[in-house]
């Protein structure tokens, strides 16, 4: 999984430790969203689907500005 994940980031032009960290990043993210979602944790009434999206909408702009940030770390 990881390895497809890190295909998807290429596009973003990350390389070396930077697409190690948003690869890790990803991961972390969909595996906790899972997780959690698995074992019941999403008890409130807002809608799941739509928090995933949202989740997805921040990784993704995320990984957009670590792409373009100067340094390791964004602000």
């Amino acid at each position: 999984m990881l390895q497809a994940i890190i295909d998807a980031l290429r596009e973003y032009e990350l390389d070396g430790s930077r697409l190690i960290h948003a690869a890790r990043s990803v991961r972390v993210a969909a595996h906790g969203f899972a997780t959690l979602q698995s074992s019941g944790g999403f008890q409130l009434a807002e809608d799941v689907d739509e928090s995933y999206e949202i989740l997805i909408d921040m990784i993704i702009d995320g990984v957009a500005r670590l792409s373009e940030a100067p340094g390791h770390r964004i602000r």
